[in-house]
């Protein structure tokens, strides 16, 4: 059985609300992660999380640098 003014169904959303609405999900997961301590904050020694581009200091996020 399906409402008939369901204001979620993505049939009557536009591509903003539809989009919008993914990302409140997807939000409220990765909130829901952290309170859970599944997602990590900080590395071993205590730093702010690295990526593997901050192994290397010629690299960026956008690429190498010159």
């Amino acid at each position: 059985m399906t409402l008939a003014d369901d204001p979620t169904d993505p049939l009557d959303m536009t591509p903003e609300q539809r989009l919008e609405e993914i990302g409140g999900i997807l939000a409220a997961a990765v909130l829901r992660l952290h309170r859970r301590g599944a997602l990590p904050t900080t590395n071993p020694s205590g730093n702010s999380a690295q990526n593997s581009l901050d192994d290397d200091p010629r690299l960026t996020a956008h690429g190498h640098t010159s």
